[in-house]
């Protein structure tokens, strides 16, 4: 299933510290046909800072380009960037500022408060080209890894 809409708003914690995704509205079931729902215009202009740019674009022929699952990994990235710092991408700009940018292939700005470790996950999850995102269980791997690095106490 992809989720097409991850944002700071929708990961909620529970009572025993263990992170839960909410929102499933523009939430695409994959695979099967029938279940398929056409993203419309209003959902990929819809909270611009946290989607891929593939969601709210156009391929370099004209035509919309169906989310997939590493749309949701660039989400996630915004995500990780907030949880490390405290920022939603694209903190400075407004939402047509950002379709702007987004069109030059550019990525919000960095931090000053984001250590090198979290922005390169960040980055790679931002990758501009799908294809060349990190996948959810590489994600999960580089969070581990930095987990055991940096235990923190409640």
């Amino acid at each position: 299933m992809l989720h097409s809409f991850i944002s700071q708003a929708n990961v909620l914690v529970d009572g025993a510290g263990n992170p839960r995704l909410t929102d499933f509205g523009l939430a695409t079931v994959v695979g099967d046909p029938e279940l398929q729902l056409g993203t419309t215009t209003a959902a990929r202009e819809f909270n611009v800072r946290w989607r891929a740019p593939e969601v709210i674009g156009v391929d370099r022929k004209g035509r919309p380009v169906r989310p997939n699952f590493k749309s949701d990994i660039y989400s996630f990235g915004g995500v990780m960037l907030f949880i490390v710092s405290g920022d939603i991408p694209w903190k400075e700009k407004a939402h047509p500022q950002i379709i702007i940018e987004l069109s030059k292939r550019a990525t919000p700005a960095r931090p000053d408060n984001i250590s090198d470790d979290h922005w390169n996950l960040i980055q790679k999850c931002w990758s501009w080209n799908s294809a060349d995102r990190l996948e959810a269980a590489e994600v999960i791997g580089c969070l581990a890894t930095k987990i055991t690095r940096h235990v923190v106490f409640r």
